[in-house]
């Protein structure tokens, strides 16, 4: 029997709890750890892209642990993912948005420097529901879990009077709702106009205007084809009856 080196609870393994990507080389396992913690890793023999959101296998080890409706909390080794595709981005949107089960805590660990900044995305947009955290290693992730459980919430991934972490949250929080799920009509808070991080938040509210307008002409270029169309039709109807 394999035992969790931090708290001593069972780990609970099932050759069923696996999704295979031949085509890339990986795999993504899951294994339960006790009663209601879940353990991530992609098995590969370098850092790979992942392709397809595995929420699908979550729910399985959900449903096989029964725990549906349930709290549950996850631990995800990162070393060997380097990117996620933008299909992938939208998997986890819709998994943390639409959770069933209900999601507590996500602790990532071994976040290797090329997905950093994408999983500190990741961590900016979750529901109020949900808390997502970075650890060193395995044994500060379960630590983190732990003391999650039994209502300790003093771990933070930063302090709370740190402007700059703020402002990094929030800007990535940004970029990921206009990037991944299409939100350009929220607004964006600003920082001061003399504020160092001023210009970028800027940038990022001209980039939401030129993608709603975008999206303007685009339906504009498409109604217009779709008029014509039917007005082609009409006339070659016409001449078919004459």
């Amino acid at each position: 029997m394999e035992r969790c080196s931090v708290s001593g609870k069972e780990i609970i393994s099932n050759p069923h709890w696996a999704f295979c990507n031949p085509e890339k080389q990986y795999k993504t396992c899951l294994k339960r750890i006790g009663k209601d913690i879940l353990f991530a890793l992609v098995d590969s023999v370098k850092p790979v892209v992942l392709e397809k959101f595995e929420g699908d296998l979550v729910r399985k080890v959900v449903e096989d642990s029964c725990l549906k409706n349930k709290p549950v909390y996850l631990i995800w080794n990162l070393d060997k993912v380097k990117g996620i595709t933008y299909a992938y981005k939208q998997g986890i949107v819709d998994f943390l948005y639409n959770s069933s089960p209900p999601l507590k805590c996500v602790v990532f660990y071994n976040t290797i420097p090329e997905f950093l900044n994408t999983a500190e995305s990741i961590q900016a947009i979750p529901p109020s529901s949900l808390k997502i955290l970075f650890a060193k290693n395995y044994n500060h992730a379960m630590t983190i879990i732990l003391e999650t459980i039994v209502g300790n919430d003093t771990l933070t991934s930063f302090s709370e009077s740190d402007e700059y972490e703020k402002l990094k949250t929030t800007f990535l929080a940004v970029t990921a709702r206009i990037g991944w799920m299409n939100m350009l009509n929220q607004p964006i808070a600003l920082p001061h106009p003399q504020h160092d991080f001023y210009p970028f938040f800027k940038a990022l509210s001209f980039l939401q205007q030129d993608l709603v307008e975008r999206d303007a002409l685009f339906i504009q270029t498409k109604l217009k084809l779709e008029s014509m169309h039917t007005e082609k039709k009409k006339t070659l109807m016409h001449k078919i009856h004459l």
